[in-house]
């Protein structure tokens, strides 16, 4: 039996650097300032909760990232901490980030809801497209907005992972 996990998008408002809101707080005009020096204006029907639909940010289709060990030493670190997993009991995983690189990058066009779903069903090769993933390796979808991690504990389960370390900084410049 699966747990369920969300993966919630982040709100404009408290996690982006563009947005900003001009005028009193009960008549708010919200604009997002990544293009340019007048920036683009939300319009009545964009939600100022969720990035809307036209967000410079957002990518058209999610990536997918792989990402495998940096060195044979850090495989066998990982495989030491990997034996010591009890998947009936893992919820979030945090594995250490220093031990990883990026490996490949696959066009996926799953959302990393639909690839978790996908992972209770299917293996991790079929849902990758026969992209091989070893035990212990990184997956990350990525939409623009908030990258999410997996960490592949075999070809059949995969956890959420709490990643730090990886996120790319080009992702906001």
């Amino acid at each position: 039996m699966s747990k369920k996990f969300s993966f919630p998008e982040p709100s404009c408002r408290y996690h982006c650097p563009h947005f900003k809101s001009v005028g009193p707080s009960l008549n708010e005009t919200h604009y997002c300032m990544k293009k340019g020096k007048n920036g683009k204006r939300f319009s009545k029907k964009d939600s100022k909760r969720k990035p809307p639909a036209w967000c410079p940010l957002r990518l058209n289709s999610p990536i997918c990232r792989i990402y495998g060990f940096r060195n044979e030493l850090q495989e066998m670190l990982a495989f030491d901490e990997w034996l010591s997993i009890d998947p009936a009991k893992v919820g979030w995983y945090s594995p250490m980030s220093r031990r990883y690189q990026l490996r490949q990058e696959i066009p996926l066009g799953m959302t990393a809801e639909q690839f978790y779903t996908a992972a209770q069903e299917l293996t991790v090769d079929e849902i990758l497209n026969g992209v091989p993933v070893q035990n212990g390796e990184l997956i990350e979808i990525d939409n623009g907005l908030t990258p999410y991690f997996f960490y592949v504990y075999n070809q059949a389960t995969v956890f959420p992972a709490k990643v730090f370390g990886l996120e790319r900084e080009a992702r906001h410049e």
